[in-house]
C-alpha cells in the first residue's frame, strides 16, 4: 500500500453528504417553527399558568406552552388560584 492509495471505496459518499445537509436544514426549519419569543413572561403559578407578553399585549399559557388566553389584553395580574385580573380598553375585569 502506498501513500494516497484508496483503502475502501465509499460509493455512497455524495448521497450521505446530501442527506446530512437536508437533515440539518430540516432541523433548523423545525426549530424555527417551535420557537416562541415572548417579550416578557412570568413564572408559572401554582395552577400551572404563566402570563406572557407578545407585541405589547398580555395573555396566558399553561405549563405545556399552550396558549390559554391569546395576547390581547393591555395588562394582566394574577389574582389567586383560578382568577386573573385583566385590562382591555381601560376596563378592568376579573
Amino acid at each position: 500500500m502506498n501513500k494516497g492509495d484508496t483503502v475502501v471505496k465509499f460509493k455512497y459518499g455524495k448521497l450521505l453528504v446530501v442527506t446530512v445537509m437536508i437533515f440539518v436544514v430540516w432541523m433548523i426549519y423545525k426549530a424555527s417553527l417551535d420557537e416562541y419569543i415572548y417579550e416578557d413572561a412570568s413564572v408559572f403559578f401554582d395552577d400551572g399558568i404563566a402570563i406572557i407578553q407578545i407585541d405589547g399585549l398580555y395573555g396566558c399559557i399553561d405549563i405545556n406552552g399552550e396558549i390559554l388566553l391569546a395576547p390581547q389584553f393591555e395588562d394582566i395580574h394574577y389574582a389567586s388560584k383560578n382568577y386573573i385580573q385583566i385590562k382591555k380598553m381601560d376596563i378592568m375585569g376579573l
